[in-house]
């Protein structure tokens, strides 16, 4: 079994869009990061409730997460993680480029706010600094 010390650092991604879902997981995954995917806010809830009954939490490294989703906001998924004292830190993404928006997810402990579009580059460098700040094992290069 791998130690969660060598293992690749894992991201949740919340996206309710299949094309970008795909685009953006398969630019982490060519980083060399684990990604789960999850296409709306209640996805994302159970992938997270999963984890806190399974007391897994140390298994994921970041969120990224899209502001408008199906069912729950990535805003009122931030809030309940936040509610239960869980500190894994989330990247939100928004079409809406709302200041009131963004400054709700940094309100809420967002450690990014992108505004859509953005370029996957963008979306690559938020991540490494996010999981180089939580000191994520393993980070790709």
């Amino acid at each position: 079994m791998e130690s969660s010390a060598h293992a690749l650092p894992s991201i949740l991604l919340a996206e309710d869009d299949p094309e970008m879902r795909t685009l953006l997981a398969e630019s982490l995954r060519s980083d060399g990061y684990r990604v789960e995917e999850a296409e709306s806010g209640a996805a994302l809830a159970r992938a997270i409730a999963a984890r806190l009954e399974r007391r897994h939490l140390a298994s994921l490294d970041l969120i990224v997460s899209d502001v408008r989703l199906p069912g729950l906001s990535g805003l009122e998924v931030i809030d309940a993680l936040r509610s239960v004292d869980w500190s894994v830190p989330v990247i939100v993404m928004t079409a809406f480029g709302d200041e009131d928006v963004r400054a709700e997810a940094l309100r809420l402990g967002a450690v990014a706010v992108l505004d859509k579009p953005f370029d996957v580059e963008s979306l690559r460098s938020v991540v490494r600094r996010a999981l180089a700040t939580r000191g994520a094992s393993s980070l790709p290069p």
